[in-house]
């Protein structure tokens, strides 16, 4: 009885989150992240009340308290956020080339 193994390579990338941004207390901590172009950031609601996050290339849903957005930034740039809920809520993704 002969054997036959078969060896498969297979790569899967996925894209690691390079910056957190907690949403407590009515507020983005911290407000200010800096990240490389391919980079994520996930925003986690820790919150009781709903909050989302809107930037001008990208919104998330409402997120209720534990829940999670992540954004991958593949260009260059500034980057402003806010919450629409409460508009006073504000936040930067600075993402270098």
């Amino acid at each position: 009885m002969m054997a036959v193994i078969v060896m498969l390579s297979m790569t899967v990338v996925h894209a690691a989150t390079a910056a957190t941004v907690n949403i407590k207390d009515n507020q983005f901590t911290p407000q200010s992240v800096t990240i490389k172009a391919g980079d994520t950031v996930s925003w986690v609601n820790q919150d009781q009340v709903k909050h989302d996050v809107d930037l001008d290339t990208a919104k998330s849903p409402l997120l209720g308290k534990g829940e999670t957005y992540s954004h991958t930034f593949d260009k260059p740039g500034k980057y402003s956020y806010d919450c629409d809920v409460h508009p006073f809520m504000k936040g930067t993704v600075i993402v270098q080339g």
